[in-house]
């Protein structure tokens, strides 16, 4: 009986399947390997004895590595639960990071700390730092499953550090905020836009968009969280006291409460609801299933409309967008969260109380709502305010035609004060 061919399962081989030809039994290392004396070298070397023990080692392509990464990331991140959308991220950054280093000839088992830390040198280069910062940030975790699973020796990322940014909060939220007005002007667009519907159709979309709207700025909500809204979510009891079931990041759940303007701009849209007949769904994994609130809308050719699926976080941001743009608001890097932004920071300014605000926009930390109130005391102490006497209605008068008739006077004296010296130099010299 011929000896079990044992196959060492390197901890680098993290790149590698081993293969040995039938009719051998392979064995890997540690796994039910049976008990049998080692192998003893042949006396004298024989090539057709040692073809019997050929290895033959075959290197993983990117997409297998990749997809073993899922299959992690899926097990770890979030305990399991984590956003598609978020696990996507992971997988293209660390697919970028692995292109990058196969252009280089190089593979993860040969990756030390410098290496790592060039490729965050060319990110930061490339990309801004929170774009940076969350590529390098997914290229780490890559490396920290892999040496968890026991598939490298070592961790080359593990002291290297993501490029952070040093802005303050604060002032990350006045870059995202939009402004009062532009906030009313949207939803006064939209308002229009029911009215002046010349179709059905039409008048349903605009009923949509404006109550899209009103949940981001008017009640806070992320985009997200607008895209899992269900029918059953809400009791809408009356003005002052209906609640809508919010399904947030990272599992949390939180009860939102109309405002008396949301009510009233909801009440048609879900009335049209009714009639399109949206059918339930699944939820997205992290809401439960039922019938979503807000939907891509299809028209069939008899005018009346065909309830379309639940509507993506893309769809909501495309809507957000097409209002903020017609109004002049729109920057770069503002979109439905600077929505959010302007209801936290709009509520304070005008009375809010920060616990309310907490309460309602599901904050998980204090501290994220102490943002707020330091947005708006740059706007209520700013000391530039207290420079009255700069402003247009304030400014002394001043006669310019004046100011011109004596720079004309001023310069009649210096010719007469020179034409007077050359006239006294001119008589002394004779």
């Amino acid at each position: 009986m011929n000896n079990p061919i044992v196959i060492e399962q390197e901890p680098q081989a993290i790149f590698e399947r081993t293969h040995v030809a039938a009719p051998l039994q392979v064995y890997v290392s540690g796994e039910n390997v049976p008990q049998v004396a080692p192998i003893q070298p042949p006396p004298f070397t024989n090539s057709s004895e040692q073809g019997r023990s050929l290895i033959v080692t075959h290197e993983l392509t990117v997409d297998e590595v990749l997809e073993r990464f899922a299959r992690w990331m899926r097990l770890e991140v979030a305990d399991g639960r984590g956003n598609p959308s978020t696990i996507k991220a992971y997988l293209d950054d660390t697919r970028d990071h692995l292109m990058w280093l196969a252009e280089l000839g190089l593979k993860p088992t040969q990756v030390n700390d410098e290496i790592v830390m060039e490729y965050r040198r060319l990110l930061i280069e490339k990309f801004k730092i929170t774009t940076a910062g969350r590529k390098m940030t997914s290229v780490r975790r890559f490396y920290a499953i892999a040496y968890a699973r026991g598939m490298l020796k070592q961790d080359p990322a593990a002291r290297v550090k993501s490029p952070g940014d040093r802005t303050p909060p604060e002032n990350k939220v006045e870059e995202r905020l939009i402004s009062m007005q532009h906030m009313a002007l949207m939803c006064a667009r939209a308002k229009a836009k029911v009215t002046a519907s010349n179709t059905v159709n039409q008048r349903v979309k605009a009923m949509r968009d404006y109550s899209i709207l009103m949940m981001i700025n008017a009640q806070g909500l992320r985009e997200i969280e607008v895209t899992r809204l269900n029918i059953e979510d809400f009791k809408m009891l009356d003005p002052m006291t209906s609640t809508v079931t919010v399904f947030g990041k990272r599992d949390k759940v939180r009860t939102v409460h109309l405002s008396p303007d949301t009510f009233e701009v909801l009440q048609p849209w879900m009335a049209a609801h009714e009639m399109i007949h949206v059918k339930p769904d699944d939820g997205d994994g992290r809401s439960p299933a039922g019938t979503p609130l807000f939907v891509s809308l299809h028209w069939s050719d008899n005018g009346h409309g065909k309830g379309g699926t639940r509507i993506s976080t893309r769809g909501v941001r495309a809507v957000f967008d097409e209002y903020l743009t017609a109004v002049g608001g729109k920057r770069p890097g503002v979109s439905g969260h600077g929505g959010r932004h302007g209801w936290a920071t709009w509520s304070y300014f005008n009375g809010a109380t920060l616990a309310g605000i907490a309460s309602e926009a599901g904050h998980g930390q204090f501290e994220t709502t102490m943002n707020y109130v330091k947005v708006v005391d740059h706007i209520k102490n700013n000391p530039s305010l207290y420079l009255g006497f700069l402003g247009a209605n304030n400014l002394p008068e001043y006669n310019v035609t004046g100011e011109k008739e004596k720079q004309q006077k001023a310069k009649k004296g210096k010719k007469s004060a020179q034409s007077a010296s050359r006239k006294k130099g001119t008589e002394k010299e004779n």
